[in-house]
Parts: C-alpha cells; structure tokens; sequence
C-alpha cells in the first residue's frame, strides 16, 4: 500500500515538471514561429530595412510608425500571448511561477539583446545573434512604435524591452482572466448543486 502511494506521489510530480516544460515551450513557441514566418516574408518581398531608413532620415520612420503602429502580426502574436497566459491557469497553479516560466525564455533573449548592444556594442555575428534579433521581429513595429513615442530615439534593445513588457503583461492579463473564468464558473457550478 506505502508503495503505490509513492508511486502515485513520484507520477504527480512528474506531471507537474512535464506541465513546467509544455509551459517553458510555449513561452519560445509564438515569437519562433512568427519570427520565422516575418524572415521568410522579409526575405522575399524586396523588404527595405527600418534601421537603414532611420539612419538616413529618423523623422520618416517616425511618421511611418506614428499612424500604424500594429501589423497583423503583432495583433497575432499578442493575441497569441494573451491565450497562453490563461493556458498557464491549467498547467501551474502559481501565478508568480506561471509567469516566470511563460516568460523565462523571453527574458533570456531581451538579457542577451541588451548585453549585445549596450556592452558589445552591436549584434554578434553568428546564429546567436541572428536568433535574438529574430526573437523580437514580430514585435518590432510595436517596439518602434513605442520606443519613438515614449523616448523619441530607437534601438533594438528598447525595443526589446518595450516588447518584453507587453508580452510580460499581456501573459498577467490572460492569467487573472482565465482566474476570474475559472472563479465565475465555479460559482455557477455550486449554485447549481445547491438548487
């Protein structure tokens, strides 16, 4: 009997370190992917880079921004980050934990991008630096959206940064919501058994 109860124990922990990971997964999921759908459209739609355009003239990326700072792809990705956020009611009990391992891998990138460019002085050369640059690319409209209307200059690490707090917020908003669902429903569900 003692041993099952051990072997019952040992399985539940065991799930709660696999939910850790699915968790830790999802939080490189959506900014891999679209950041590898924006490097492939990039590629291939005779793209003209907003840093060589800022370099020349800052006001006209400024203008550019100023009017639409969303694209598809940050509603997506955001959008994205919201569902994750509730996914985390299911998968960790924590609020604090949910939200540090949702968004561990995000911070490790931004960490990285700000050692590059305030330490280093530029981006590395090689697939490191390449994959923390392509990290943010979903989010980049929004960051220079952002970063021009709050500090009127742009980098890729406030950029960076800018993007991190969206995502770090929009991944707490999606966990109080689903907590406030999960809340409602339980109410509806004992005032059904008490009638």
């Amino acid at each position: 009997m003692n041993k099952r109860i051990m072997s019952i124990m040992d399985t539940s922990k065991k799930i709660k370190h696999v939910k850790r990971i699915a968790l830790l997964l999802l939080g490189l999921l959506p900014l891999l992917l679209f950041g590898y759908v924006l490097l492939h459209l990039t590629s291939t739609n005779h793209y003209v880079d907003d840093y060589s355009i800022a370099a020349v003239r800052p006001s006209i990326l400024m203008i550019r921004y100023s009017h639409q700072p969303f694209s598809l792809i940050d509603v997506a990705v955001l959008a994205v980050w919201l569902i994750f956020g509730m996914i985390s009611v299911f998968l960790v009990s924590s609020r604090k934990e949910a939200l540090l391992i949702l968004n561990a891998s995000a911070f490790l990138v931004l960490v990285l991008i700000l050692f590059q460019e305030w330490v280093l002085g530029g981006m590395w050369i090689n697939q490191v630096g390449l994959a923390t640059k392509m990290f943010y690319l979903p989010l980049s409209r929004l960051g220079i959206a952002l970063s021009l209307s709050v500090f009127r200059q742009s980098s890729n690490g406030i950029e960076s940064l800018l993007a991190f707090i969206c995502i770090f917020g929009l991944s707490y908003f999606g966990r109080i919501l689903a907590e406030r669902i999960c809340r409602v429903i339980a109410k509806g569900e004992l005032k059904e058994s008490n009638i």
